[in-house]
């Protein structure tokens, strides 16, 4: 208890002095405190406010680079390619770049592409693995159509892949129908696509029955030498390479089909059985290139063993690249398999993930 002079009484009945002036020092400085405490509050809880609306203003510029074939009034975002010579071949692939960050550059000359026209349900994991495989300097083109790019969007780490820019959507345009095998060719066969991606000199096409293993050696790179590679097809289903997981010249590729038609090879009575398949009468009509004025071949083509270090679907070969449907082709080296390359379980029936 406080007398009126002071003093404090103890519960024992002693007494104990406090001057008025130490009593006056202590209140201030508990009030001082009190204000320091208030403004720090008020100070953090500005900042907080601060980032949520920056954190806000982000999430809304946020946006697709999307490509569509629709009206270009439609489409105003959509940025204007160069007209590039489209019956030049490409040279060897460079190490072009583009600065992404101090420490991160990305790829202009090479880009790896995939086109889905149905929100599969392992196409984002497949996504993901490739980018993770290729590397941050490897962008990546998802051609879809806008419900499944809309579908797609609603996983998180789909979302994150567009928002650091690695991952772009481009919108097929509204006639491509894959209802067959033979509409796949027609759309691959075509212009439309090899045009849509210049300037990118080279082109890693991959299917979501394709796989890339992380425990390779090899890399992508090592093979951007060949303006065709693909797992080589055994010569009881045919010649050349598959296209299922593949890399290309995107101009040479142009090129071939600005000269020739698939369709129209392919309904040719008496043509060869390979002319069937895109993949394969690509490669025929590469090979059949004239040679340069250098010497050189009209397209580098790779041997089988070069093509089978790349990819294996129905040719064997130990510690490849990738794999192109490995439960259809070797169905009973699965187990070896799986081993060697697990993320093959994200493309086949294999209950591994």
């Amino acid at each position: 208890m406080t007398t009126s002079s002071g003093s404090v009484m103890a519960a024992s009945g002693s007494t104990m002095t406090i001057s008025r002036p130490a009593l006056y020092r202590a209140l201030t400085l508990l009030v001082f405190l009190w204000v320091l405490a208030s403004v720090s509050y008020m100070r953090n809880k500005s900042e907080d406010n601060s980032l949520l609306h920056t954190l806000e203003q982000g999430s809304q510029k946020t946006s697709w680079h999307v490509y569509s074939s629709g009206n270009d009034s439609e489409n105003e975002d959509v940025e204007e390619k160069a007209d590039p010579k489209w019956s030049q071949s490409a040279p060897p692939a460079t190490d072009k770049q583009d600065t992404v960050s101090p420490s991160m550059t990305r790829h202009t000359d090479r880009v790896a592409v995939t086109i889905e026209n149905r929100p599969l349900k392992n196409l984002i994991p497949v996504i993901l693995h490739f980018h993770s495989v290729l590397g941050p300097e490897w962008p990546v083109i998802l051609y879809t159509t806008p419900s499944s790019a809309a579908n797609l969007s609603e996983s998180a780490p789909f979302a994150r892949a567009i928002s650091e820019g690695w991952l772009e959507i481009r919108y097929l345009p509204e006639t491509a129908i894959f209802s067959s095998h033979r509409a796949v060719s027609l759309f691959l066969s075509g212009t439309w696509l090899w045009q849509d991606l210049a300037p990118y000199e080279k082109v890693l096409l991959f299917q979501d029955d394709s796989i890339l293993c992380s425990a390779s050696a090899a890399r992508v790179d090592d093979f951007l030498q060949w303006d065709l590679i693909g797992a080589p097809i055994d010569p009881a289903y045919g010649r050349g390479y598959n296209g299922g997981l593949s890399i290309r010249n995107r101009a040479l590729t142009l090129d071939v089909f600005s000269r020739y038609s698939w369709a129209n090879d392919s309904e040719t009575p008496g043509a060869p059985t390979h002319f069937l398949f895109e993949d394969q009468w690509l490669y025929t009509r590469m090979a059949e290139l004239p040679a340069r004025e250098d010497g050189h071949p009209g397209a580098r083509l790779p041997s089988q063993d070069v093509a089978r270090a790349f990819a294996v679907e129905t040719m064997w070969e130990e510690r490849p690249l990738g794999f192109h449907q490995p439960s259809r082709w070797q169905k009973d080296r699965l187990p070896e398999i799986m081993k060697y390359c697990p993320e093959v379980g994200m493309i086949s029936a294999a209950a591994f993930f």
